[in-house]
């Protein structure tokens, strides 16, 4: 409680110094409104030093200097201090009331005001030693008190207004039973130490500044301020609201110590180092200096400095921060925050210190260019973390089931963690973007839109259930502007599974697509900026007809799942580097460029164009391609090298005019060689000559070869129709050995006798099994409509949070080792497989079952260490 006190002289009379027994002039004291009699014994105005022990009965007052020369002053009352000088000597002086130094005067309207006090105490040595039984105030001393030794002991309430120095060494123990009031304006409280009595608080109405204190503090705020803290090893916990710097440089240091704040902080000015300390806040964290009538944050220079192993900052509220105009220190330690967290660019989160979301609901992460080094979820597992503005995480320390709001990915690396996003998001929107999935897995149960910045697989997965597009457009329009959006997949385990389409437009960089897999499920759309013609394998994995539309793009590698199950559908050039499975195609007037079977089949429905615009290149590569439609060859070979080619309708090499040279050849000269066209094979002005030295060439219809047709070697060609057969060629024209399967009557030559070698013989129809796979989806609209008219859009089915990957069936088609059910084993596997044990997680049936190798019922280190030995291909069989 704060007292105030009016000293009124009614009677002075001469003092002498105090010897044993000696008298002091009266006074009589006012002290919160209550007159105390102070008797002339009890009345100090002259320099004085005791001799001995005193004890006065009642109230005193102090107007001079006083040596207690190591004996005890006892004052069996109040002390009024207004001037003078105590010293104590190894001395104790014993107030069992209020003591008070100040000058008071107070007006008849009952307000008190404070003058010049001239009263000072001089605590030098070990022994010294003040005791207030009640309240103790100080109030414009004019002299700098001297508290570097000792002990003050103080039960009751506290005011000081700055004009006395308590920081010093000076022991301050606060010894009151309840609850002890501090008003202590500009005021550092030095080596406090607090009563051990039960349910015993400090409340500081004003300031709570404390150095060094010699015991731990249970203290409250009301509406408290702090601007020097240094715990020294001790527990400061405050129940209450606290502010840190409000008018002026905060200094506060938690060196292996622990400070505790039940309510909110916020930090306005000044410096918090935790120095492998800990900062406990039950509510939230606010480093900012907010006019909250005008709603306005201007510059704030809190600092928050973390660079100690130890230093841990728990906020169980929100975290926010606005307009710091210095940088803090986040080299170390861990920041918990249970709340939200709403930053801008001024914080520097992006070096050492790890970012804890323990909340237990929705945490929303509003954070503008901030970037977090070292992100990591221990609350709820359930619990979402909502992202409405940018995505910037240097390394991802735990799996993470976040929601983006229409988020942007600046800057992203999983180091082998799992991050599932909820909803759209775009990469790198109006700066460059980084992504490393690092081993890890990014799921995205919506659209993205990639538009600065590079991806990076990094031996990871990324899993999209709805659309993926490269471009840099303005929504609803088409004006491409220059993209600098890059994909890198250059390592054997790299794996981007897109659910819906993918779509590139004028891309400015290239990407590097030279290891691992691309799945995707819906359309493809690639203006040819793609690069896709490297190594990786382009996977089409759809569950209906995929439209493929390339604009000079090449797939380096191609491979259809289920190609007996739906079909692919190309609208303009086809080129493959590399068939890597079978492949059921439909043309709508497409043209192949190049195209390599690689042993397999393709199968393509509808007419197509070989070189329509430029040269081909076409390898059949010991593989077959039936073409259910009719062939027209303008420029490029096509080379058979052991391969077939069955064409059902007509094969015309020529230019768009016939009377123009065409420049398109064939190449049959191995043994396995097979060409069989169903109708007729022309060919118009031939600016190269073909060569036919092996294989067998058989068509149903008839040979018109305006050019000269040169067969040699071993080649055969088998007339094969059902009809009459009319073959007309140039003079010079030769067929090496020409098959005759009808009689001879039922053919035209046109010159006679253009064979070296003629027979006749029957021979299997090789057009009796066309290929054909029956699919009951229509194909999907022109791959630009969804991702162009709004990348946003939901792909052909809604997303939803399984990306639809092509899985075994977990009960009748085990795949061992498949320990993340993603239809491959991989180093993925290996990851998840070490940290369901190291973290002694439960595993699922169907996780066990694909994990114990060595059929012990139990999945262990043992079975880790197999699938180790496997995956580097040690040994070739997971189980024996």
């Amino acid at each position: 409680m704060k007292s105030e006190i009016n000293r009124k002289l009614f009677v002075t009379a001469a003092s002498a110094v105090l010897i044993a027994g000696c008298s002091v002039p009266f006074n009589n004291v006012i002290i919160q409104n209550t007159a105390y009699a102070a008797s002339e014994e009890n009345t100090f105005s002259k320099i004085t030093k005791l001799e001995k022990d005193m004890t006065l009965e009642g109230d005193a007052v102090i107007d001079a200097d006083i040596d207690l020369n190591g004996h005890t002053l006892t004052v069996k009352g109040n002390l009024l201090h207004t001037s003078g000088k105590i010293s104590f000597g190894n001395g104790e002086m014993i107030i069992t009331g209020n003591y008070l130094m100040q000058k008071a005067e107070t007006d008849s309207s009952g307000k008190t005001a404070y003058s010049n006090c001239l009263a000072h105490l001089m605590m030098t040595d070990p022994y010294d030693k003040l005791t207030v039984e009640k309240n103790f105030e100080a109030h414009s001393l004019y002299y700098k008190s001297e508290l570097s030794n000792g002990e003050m002991i103080l039960n009751g309430d506290v005011t000081v207004d700055g004009t006395l120095n308590l920081s010093d060494d000076t022991v301050i123990s606060f010894n009151g039973k309840d609850v002890q009031k501090i008003n202590a304006s500009k005021t550092t409280f030095a080596k406090v130490r607090q009563s051990e009595s039960s349910g015993h608080v400090l409340t500081f109405t004003n300031e709570m500044n404390i150095i060094k204190p010699k015991s731990d503090i249970n203290a409250v705020s009301d509406n408290a301020v702090i601007y020097e803290l240094d715990l020294s090893g001790k527990t400061l916990a405050i129940d209450g609201d606290v502010k840190i710097g409000w008018e002026k440089d905060a200094q506060v240091d938690l060196t292996s110590s622990t400070l505790s704040v039940k309510g909110n902080v916020e930090h306005k000015n000044g410096k918090v180092t935790l120095n492998n300390g800990s900062f406990n806040i039950s509510g939230s964290y606010m480093m900012q200096n907010k006019d909250t009538e005008k709603d306005e944050y201007s510059n704030c220079y809190a600092i928050l400095c973390m660079d100690k192993p130890y230093d841990k900052l728990t906020i169980d509220g929100d975290f926010e921060v606005h307009s710091l105009y210095y940088s803090s220190d986040f080299s170390n330690g861990e920041l918990a925050v249970s709340g939200n967290i709403t930053s801008d660019h001024t914080i520097k989160l992006y070096e050492g210190t790890v970012i804890n979301l323990c909340g237990k609901d929705k945490q929303t992460i509003s954070a503008d260019s901030t970037t977090f080094a070292n992100l990591k979820v221990t609350g709820d597992p359930d619990h979402e973390i909502h992202f409405d503005k940018d995505i910037r995480i240097q390394s991802l320390k735990s799996d993470m089931h976040a929601v983006s709001d229409n988020a942007v990915i600046y800057e992203l690396d999983l180091t082998s963690m799992t991050l599932t996003i909820d909803g759209d998001v775009t990469i790198g929107k109006d700066k460059t973007a980084k992504i490393d999935l690092s081993s890890g897995t990014l799921n995205i149960n919506g659209n993205v839109e990639h538009k600065d910045g590079n991806l990076k697989a990094g031996n990871g997965t990324m899993n999209v259930s709805g659309n993926y597009v490269m471009q840099n457009v303005e929504s609803g329009k088409t004006d491409y502007q220059n993209c600098y959006a890059t994909i890198s997949m250059t390592d054997p385990y790299d794996k981007i599974n897109i659910g819906g389409n993918f779509e590139v437009n004028k891309l400015y960089y290239s990407n590097a697509f030279e290891n691992g897999v691309l799945s995707i499920a819906g359309n493809i759309y690639a203006d040819g900026t793609a690069k896709l013609n490297g190594v990786t394998k382009i996977v089409l994995n759809g569950t209906k007809t995929q439209t493929v539309t390339l604009k000079g793009e090449t797939l380096g590698v191609l491979e259809v799942k289920d190609p007996d199950k739906h079909k692919i559908k190309f609208t303009d050039d086809i080129r493959i580097g590399k068939l890597a499975g079978d492949i059921y195609a439909v043309s709508d007037n497409a043209s192949i460029y190049s195209l390599n079977l690689n042993s397999k089949t393709m199968t393509i429905e509808g007419d197509i164009g070989i070189g329509l615009e430029k040269d081909a290149s076409v390898d059949l590569s010991s593989g077959t391609l039936n073409i259910i439609g009719n062939v027209e060859h303008r420029n490029g070979k096509v080379a058979f090298n052991n391969g077939e080619m069955k064409v059902w309708g007509n094969y015309v090499l020529k230019n768009e005019d016939k009377t123009q040279n065409c420049f398109a050849t064939m190449t049959m000269k191995d043994p396995y060689d097979k060409f069989s066209v169903s109708g007729n094979l022309e060919a118009y002005k031939p600016y190269y000559n073909s060569e036919f030295s092996n294989g067998v060439m058989t068509i149903g219809g008839d040979i018109i070869w305006d050019g000269r047709l040169v067969c040699e070697g071993s080649h055969k060609t088998v007339l094969a129709g059902k009809d009459k057969q009319k073959v007309k060629m140039n003079t010079g024209s030769t067929f090496q050995n020409l098959v005759l399967t009808k009689d001879r009557s039922n053919y035209t030559f046109e010159p006679d006798e253009c064979w070296k070698s003629l027979k006749s013989d029957e021979i299997d129809d090789p057009f009796k099994d066309k290929p054909v796979i029956e699919t009951t989806d229509d194909p999907t609209d022109d791959p630009k409509s969804d991702p162009t008219s709004d990348p946003k859009d939901d792909p052909t089915d809604k997303p939803g949070k399984d990306v639809p990957i092509v899985e075994p069936d977990p009960i009748t088609d085990i795949l061992y080792g498949d320990i993340n059910n993603d239809g491959i084993v991989d180093l993925t596997d290996l990851s998840k497989f070490a940290i369901l044990l190291v973290d002694k997680c439960e595993f699922t049936s169907l996780q066990t079952k694909v994990a114990d190798f060595d059929k012990d019922g139990v999945a262990g280190l043992t079975d880790l260490a197999r699938l180790r030995q496997y995956i580097s291909k040690v040994i070739e069989n997971l189980v024996d």
